[in-house]
């Protein structure tokens, strides 16, 4: 499955920052790009969107690993603030 993310050129900037060589985490696979219903006792109530992108972390933004982000929609027409998550790294 393809990962979110964006290649910023050529050179240096994607050895940095391009999309390849990134670890994956099978897992993970199901909320690349996904929708799940919100429903309690059968009825629906909303809906929660996912997305797995790639980022940096500490020390240094070395490491390379999946970053998760989520967020809650209401069928009245709120929303939640984002969620972010990943792995330990």
């Amino acid at each position: 499955m393809a990962r979110t993310g964006s290649t910023y050129g050529m050179g240096l900037l994607d050895k940095w920052f391009g999309e390849t060589g990134w670890p994956r985490d099978p897992p993970v696979d199901v909320f690349c790009d996904a929708v799940w219903e919100l429903a309690l006792d059968g009825e629906s109530g909303g809906w929660l969107t996912t997305s797995v992108g790639i980022m940096r972390s500490f020390p240094i933004f070395w490491d390379k690993q999946e970053q998760l982000w989520s967020q809650v929609h209401w069928f009245d027409g709120k929303h939640e603030y984002m969620g972010e998550g990943h792995g330990p790294g």
